[in-house]
């Protein structure tokens, strides 16, 4: 195969003219992983009013030049001691002994790899998108 230097130039000037696209691809396959990674959270997480399931949520989406992240997480006060455990007491002197439940590391560690295709999908969306002249 051979090519020459004015497909290249054509090249990266379409790849140049797609970097708000590709960071909007993206952001999308992020948040398309985020959302299963919530959900995979939710059906570990311990439930007994089912509060803290509930409370999951994918939050902060954040697109720099440099990177695209999101957060995961929750509002509800105890989440931190039902993922890491806790022992002593608390602020309002109540003492515990209770051993981690985690959920959400293990949530994201066994979905990395489809967080990872997610956005390699939305990438390669873009790029066959923008070879067809859409």
């Amino acid at each position: 195969m051979q090519t020459n230097i004015q497909d290249i130039a054509g090249l990266v000037q379409k790849l140049r003219s797609m970097k708000g696209d590709a960071k909007g691809a993206v952001a999308m396959g992020v948040t398309m992983g985020a959302v299963k990674v919530r959900n995979r959270a939710v059906d570990k997480v311990p439930k007994v009013t089912r509060t803290l399931s509930r409370s999951i949520h994918p939050d902060n989406l954040e697109v720099t030049e440099a990177k695209v992240s999101i957060e995961i997480g929750t509002d509800v006060e105890y989440a931190r001691r039902i993922e890491l455990g806790f022992v002593g007491p608390d602020r309002l002197g109540r003492r515990y002994h209770q051993a981690p439940q985690p959920y959400l590391r293990p949530a994201l560690a066994e979905s990395e790899k489809s967080v990872v295709q997610d956005i390699q999908t939305a990438v390669r969306a873009l790029l066959i998108k923008n070879s067809k002249g859409g």
